[in-house]
């Protein structure tokens, strides 16, 4: 039986349905994300694990054990704010303890268990400076040190990184997944921060509109959308409503208008209904000679990104943006140049085709 299970779960507020008949099967010691946009339910759906918010119908167990009815302070999760929501007035060894005397551990116990936390997130320096005297990426260490003291059976992130700036939210993700991983907690995070999903989770749970759209590895949700939505969410990509012409070897041959796009593998959906989208990563467009690509274009957009450049061509698919890295012979074409593109039908995905 998975150790966190949510199954049917639905939240209304009035005639407003935030989460909409959501099941979920979390694993003991998986990190799981619940990715999505603004107002998709992911913060509806943390809330009710916690026991902030009573699911209107469902249900959700933890361990075996149903957590209707029990009330947030005796579910004993640990959680990380967004805010930090530290104590200003205590030292960092004070907040991290402080869940401890609530619980009524001894001195000497509280001593050992916080002296071990504070190693774990490599501040065990820094125990007798205030909050203020500590940058970002440190209170947000010291949030997690006391979430994960009290030794919880699961941890929730709601959002945690956001607040810090792009290059130490880059640093705090391997940190965060080096703490999870060492303290072997269930962790559950709410992110609307894709490249965060990515970068830690062991499965991702895309959120759509209360909904559950896809559920997969990272690499998964990745390299095999399911939707169009899922597909332009997480990074970018070349997306078009397609018609089907032939199959051959568990691939469909698909068209857009008269333009053959390519043969992608069959997704499940596929024969049960006839909207159908395909996509392809930006990386994976070339620049090709002539007598070699899909569809011609002009350069309309050039931009420097460092370890590599965006282009957008103008096609008779409509835009495509294509990225290409250093030392690839697209670096010379130069905005208002003809082009030709292509790209391997290994890297066409065909998904089920609702508006992203």
């Amino acid at each position: 039986m998975s150790f966190l299970h949510l199954t049917h779960v639905t939240k209304r507020f009035g005639d407003a349905v935030a989460v909409d008949d959501l099941s979920l099967a979390i694993e003991k010691g998986e990190f799981l994300s619940l990715l999505g946009p603004s107002g998709c339910g992911k913060t509806t759906t943390l809330q009710m694990i916690a026991g902030f918010v009573d699911p209107s119908a469902g249900e959700i167990t933890l361990a075996g054990q149903p957590l209707a009815g029990l009330p947030a302070q005796k579910r004993d999760i640990g959680i990380v704010f967004q805010s930090y929501a530290l104590f200003p007035h205590m030292t960092v060894r004070e907040n991290v303890a402080f869940g401890l005397r609530m619980r009524k551990v001894n001195a000497h116990d509280i001593g050992k268990r916080v002296d071990a936390v504070l190693a774990l997130v490599r501040l065990d320096a820094y125990g007798e400076r205030y909050p203020k005297q500590l940058s970002g990426g440190q209170r947000q260490r010291v949030a997690l040190a006391r979430a994960i003291v009290i030794d919880p059976p699961l941890l929730l992130l709601d959002e945690p990184l956001s607040n810090l700036d792009a290059k130490l939210r880059e640093e705090m993700q391997v940190e965060l997944r080096r703490i999870c991983r060492s303290a072997g907690v269930t962790t559950v995070l709410v992110t609307h921060d894709q490249a965060e999903a990515l970068a830690l989770s062991d499965r991702i749970a895309v959120l759509r509109q209360g909904r559950l759209e896809q559920l997969g590895t990272p690499s998964d949700i990745y390299r095999a959308p399911a939707t169009a939505f899922v597909g332009s969410f997480i990074g970018k990509m070349n997306l078009w409503d397609v018609a089907p012409t032939a199959e051959s070897g568990g691939r469909m041959i698909v068209r857009r208008g008269d333009i053959v796009l390519g043969a992608g593998l069959v997704p499940e959906h596929a024969r049960r209904d006839g909207a159908l989208a395909a996509g392809v990563r930006p990386q994976a467009v070339a620049f090709l000679p002539d007598g070699e690509a899909r569809v011609r274009g002009t350069v309309s957009t050039r931009v420097y990104q460092g370890d590599h450049v965006l282009y957008v061509v103008a096609t008779p698919l409509g835009d495509i943006t294509v990225l290409a890295g250093h030392g690839s012979d697209a670096l010379r074409v130069e905005e208002g140049q003809s082009v030709q593109l292509g790209w391997a039908d290994d890297d066409l995905c065909l998904m089920r085709g609702d508006a992203p």
